[in-house]
């Protein structure tokens, strides 16, 4: 592992997820392990980080259940929720951002996050499949 890089574990134990379900957060993260899976990386993960001043992580995840694989039929479903798992815990982990709560239903994805008591709230959105921008 680079000097510069972070390691980012996915799992829902993180304290990333810790305002959201221990359910929710676990399925994103299997939904996650499921397309690293899927696409044949080794753990951990590295991959690059974009609009971050760490270039890196690599991410330490669980192969998932033999199940993975109906559970995950719809591919684009799984990218969706494995996209949510590393984009908060990217933005927790290297911005200090924490999620608190979900969306309503919209275009994309919303969640409401903030840095620290000294800064107002702010909200970040993306797209589906993207880390967005801050």
């Amino acid at each position: 592992m680079a000097e510069n890089d972070v390691a980012i574990q996915l799992d829902a134990s993180n304290q990333a997820f810790e305002a959201l379900t221990p359910y929710f957060g676990a399925m994103c993260c299997e939904a996650a392990s499921f397309c690293f899976e899927q696409h044949g990386h080794a753990v951990p993960t590295r991959a690059a980080l974009s609009g971050c001043e760490t270039p890196h992580a690599h991410f330490h995840w669980a192969p998932p259940a033999l199940q993975a694989a109906a559970t995950y039929r719809d591919k684009d479903v799984a990218a969706e929720n494995g996209a949510y798992a590393l984009a908060i815990a990217v933005l927790n982990q290297v911005h200090g951002y924490r999620a608190i709560e979900r969306s309503a239903k919209g275009n994309g994805f919303r969640f409401l996050d903030w840095h620290d008591a000294r800064r107002p709230a702010v909200q970040w959105q993306g797209a589906s499949g993207g880390l967005g921008n801050l």
